[in-house]
Order: structure tokens, then sequence, then C-alpha cells
């Protein structure tokens, strides 16, 4: 059966062209979209998705790639994003693929029904210079959310730097004067010198580590002796290992001292105490995917701040 690349080239048109001359949508010159029917009945291309979506115009089929869901975090990103597209009348197909093979042939399915693709922070670079690749072949529009490698009117981007550098002025106001950053995370540590660099009027201590639970049990000991007022690490996955050493210790939260984390997962609000974290903007990404795809809008100029949650587990250093 004949390719759609190969209907394009009998045709002499772009695959973008072919693709809405097929589908019905966007605008086609009649004889153009009477060349590529012709051609596509002659060669008998009828793709069982192409033909479903066309008995199907009420709704728009938006293909989502999210390769990061083991993370909670994440998968509250996609929640938000699929609860936002079906309520705004489109249907989500989500893949999961880490193989570039799987991923070129579902895009070439996906193509037939879709318009619109979402890419949720996807960091693998084979992965990304094949949807790249296949943006020129295939007729279909990419939306790429936090993939910093990326860039262009169809790209979210999430402002972590400048969010932890906010999250630091407001602790300065709160007198708070000492923090220890534990973690390794370069966009934590740029808003660490964003916030040094503006004059911030506290202390930072600086324990190097991973962003797991293990390594958040492991530095307790270190971060006692610097003795802040607060401790901020890198995820709130770390954050919950030194909350079982201060359990363990005796160690009151937040009395002896503040705990922040990052990424607000979904536990974050159910520790005792509950966590103070930075949150994704999870609705304000959802709500512009969709402003995207139903109003043809760029994606914002400026990165979506996150928001510091202050919970139990923060407040002023004693007598302050």
């Amino acid at each position: 059966m004949i390719t759609l690349k190969q209907l394009a080239e009998l045709s002499g048109l772009s695959v973008r062209t072919v693709g809405r001359a097929l589908n019905g949508q966007g605008y086609v010159a009649p004889e153009k979209r009477d060349l590529v029917q012709s051609l596509a009945k002659k060669y008998n291309y009828t793709p069982n998705l192409a033909a479903r979506n066309l008995r199907l115009q009420s709704k728009k089929f938006v293909g989502i790639i999210n390769n990061s869901s083991r993370f909670t975090a994440n998968a509250r990103k996609l929640s938000m994003l699929n609860r936002q597209l079906t309520g705004s009348g489109c249907w989500p197909l989500l893949g999961c693929v880490k193989d570039a093979a799987v991923c070129r042939n579902m895009l070439r399915e996906w193509a037939a029904l879709a318009e619109y693709v979402v890419i949720l922070q996807e960091t693998r670079r084979h992965i990304l210079d094949l949807i790249i690749k296949t943006a020129e072949t295939l007729p279909l529009k990419f939306i790429y959310v936090d993939c910093p490698e990326i860039s262009g009117s169809n790209v979210i981007t999430i402002d972590r730097s400048g969010s932890v550098c906010r999250m630091l002025t407001e602790l300065g106001r709160m007198q708070f004067k000492h923090l220890v950053y534990c973690g390794c995370i370069p966009n934590r540590l740029a808003g660490i010198k964003m916030a040094q660099a503006a004059g911030i009027d506290m202390q930072i201590s600086v324990i190097e580590g991973s962003p797991e639970f293990e390594d958040g049990y492991a530095l307790g000991d270190k971060v006692m002796q610097c003795r802040a007022d607060a401790a901020f690490f890198d995820t709130d996955r770390m954050a919950m290992g030194f909350y079982r050493y201060a359990a363990e210790k005796g160690i009151k939260i937040p009395d002896d001292i503040s705990v922040i984390g990052f990424d607000d997962e979904e536990f974050a609000a159910l520790t005792t105490p509950a966590l103070a974290t930075l949150a994704h903007p999870r609705e304000k990404i959802a709500g512009t995917v969709v402003d995207m795809i139903l109003k043809n809008q760029d994606a914002p100029t400026k990165p979506l701040p996150m928001e510091f949650i202050q919970r139990a587990s923060i407040k002023p250093p004693p007598g302050k």
C-alpha cells in the first residue's frame, strides 16, 4: 500500500498539504485537493485511522509521549493534561517509548489520526532527534513541554532557577539566616547563585548528594552539623530521606530545622509535618497546551514559574 510520503512525491506537494487534503483540516486549493484525493483513490490510500478520524470530526486526537511517568510529579502533569484535553473535547493518545524504531512507527500511525503530538519532559537526545526529523516528513505538529534542549515557538519551559531564587528571597523576608542546600542539580544551583548575586542576606551552605531518598537519609549528620535554620533538598524524595533520619534521631521538624523539597510529589502534602516544596505549574502547562491546540497560539515567551508552597515543615527561626 502507498505511504503518505509516496503520495506527496507523486502529487508534488508537501506531506503536510497532502495530510490536510486527506483529513479535511486546514485550507488546500481545490485543484490540489482533487489531485491528492484522486491519487489516494487510484493507489488505494485509505488508512483505517484516517477514516475513523473523518467519522469523528467533533473530536481532536492529541498524541502524548511521556517517558518519565515513574516520578509522581511527572505523572501528575500527565494527569492534569489528560483532564484538560478531555474537558476541551480532545481525545489523548498516550505513548511511552524508549526505542527509536518503536517511536517512529507509533508516530506514523498517529499521523493518520492526530494533528498534534505533545512531548512531556523528554531528555533522551536520540528520541528528540528522531521526533525533530519526523516533524519534517509527517503532517504532525509537535508541542514540547519542559524539553531543555529544544527551543522555538512550540516549546513550553519551566523557570526552575528563577523559582529557586524567588523561594530563597521569600525565606530571607521570613528572617532565615542560614540555609543548607543538599543536592547537585544544576538549575537548583543556578537559582542559588542568582539569589546570591541579587544580594540575599542569607548564608548558604552546599552539601553534594544525589536527589534520592537514600542520600537524604545519609546526609542527615552533615546537615545538622551545619546548624542551619533550614535545609533545601533537590527533590521531595530526598527530603523524605531526611525526614526518616530526623525521626530516628529525635529531631523535630520544623522546631529544630525547617525542611523544603522540590517537585510537590503527591505524598508531600500527606507527610507529618506536611512538606514545604516548589510545585510544577501543572495546571498552567495543561492550559497552555490546550490553548496552543484549540486557538492556534504559540507557547509563552517567558518560562512558567513554579509555586513555593509553604506548609508545616517551615517556620521562622526562634526569636525572629
